[in-house]
């Protein structure tokens, strides 16, 4: 398993799937950045880590990231024949991926996104088809990311992992109503959905945790504010202490908050867009609205009134697992 980044959804997402395979009696092999925020939570021998320093983002061109130096520590450090799993596409991946598969590993690309959304930097098309190509088969994390690969990509949806919150209080109380969590860009829709939070303000207890774009009028509201970027162990406890996450983005391929709230028992309430319809049952773990003005009618008019009952969400795996087509590996090799 590779993953270069260093704190986020892609490093949470690579301890879970790590753990996933180890619950499933494999022992698998990690090269990881060695700035990973949660690097210490990965239980694993000297025999299965590999670390290495990766420069930060910044404009450098991806071919820098991995010198020639590191990608030999790579290489020396796999057993031959061994099945490759990128975990979050990264720009550096590209070069690694190359040289891998010119020395015979097979490679599954972990794909959570395949187009640009507002707000967001990302790769150019020519950048992507060439990731694409780097790999064997792209497992996509919905129907809709699958939707818009190139057809000649050898693809399959898959779950996320089960999420990873040990020695976490099932029991904490509810401090708040309304819970918003994210590194917040233009597609996640803060801005537009901040003239509703004024008025639900005045009605629940709203927390607004994260860090990027964050209006500047939020913190004249009755809201409690975190702009910061925050632990995972912030995170988990402020869903424990919730009743309920929103998400009002404005487009969205998937979303990693959703699994991870409903293994909260934590209900949804999101809108239609993208690949988010996929990854709520309907009044199961949540509801989905068409539009910011839907979702802020039902949060003003009914949420108070829904017994906590009425839902039951609870992580689940509508698609097949990564290690359901770990098991097929002789399939993909060469």
């Amino acid at each position: 398993m590779v993953y270069m980044g260093r704190r986020g959804g892609g490093a949470r997402f690579t301890r879970e799937l790590y753990q996933e395979f180890s619950d499933e009696g494999l022992r698998p092999i990690l090269i990881l950045n060695k700035d990973l925020q949660n690097l210490n939570s990965f239980k694993v021998s000297r025999e299965q880590l590999l670390t290495l320093s990766i420069p930060r983002i910044s404009f450098i061109p991806f071919f820098n990231f991995i010198s020639k130096r590191n990608f030999k520590k790579i290489l020396n450090f796999l057993p031959k024949d061994s099945l490759i799993i990128v975990c979050m596409h990264h720009f550096d991946q590209l070069r690694i991926n190359k040289n891998l598969k010119k020395n015979g590993f097979t490679i599954f690309n972990i794909v959570h996104d395949v187009v640009r959304h507002k707000g967001d930097y990302w790769p150019s098309n020519r950048f992507l088809k060439r990731y694409f190509a780097s790999g064997d088969l792209a497992l996509v994390l919905s129907n809709f990311v699958k939707s818009q690969l190139p057809p000649t990509v050898p693809s399959a949806t898959i779950s996320f992992p089960r999420p990873i919150h040990s020695n976490m209080k099932s029991g904490t109380r509810k401090t708040k109503d309304l819970l918003l969590i994210g590194r917040f860009k233009k597609y996640q829709n803060l801005k537009a959905f901040s003239p509703f939070l004024a008025s639900l303000s005045k009605k629940y207890r709203i927390m607004v945790v994260g860090s990027g774009k964050i209006p500047k009028n939020l913190e004249k509201m009755n809201i409690e504010l975190v702009d910061h970027w925050v632990s995972d162990e912030f995170i988990f406890q402020s869903m424990l202490s919730s009743r309920a996450i929103i998400l009002p983005y404005s487009e969205a391929s998937q979303s990693g908050w959703i699994p991870l709230a409903l293994s909260f028992n934590l209900p949804v309430f999101a809108t239609r867009v993208g690949g988010l319809p996929e990854q709520i049952r309907e009044n199961v773990d949540g509801k989905t609205f068409e539009t910011l003005d839907a979702l802020h009618l039902f949060l003003k008019n009914d949420f108070s009134d829904i017994s906590d009952s009425l839902f039951r969400p609870s992580f689940f795996q509508k698609f097949p697992r990564v290690i359901d087509y770990v098991n097929s590996f002789s399939k993909y090799s060469k």
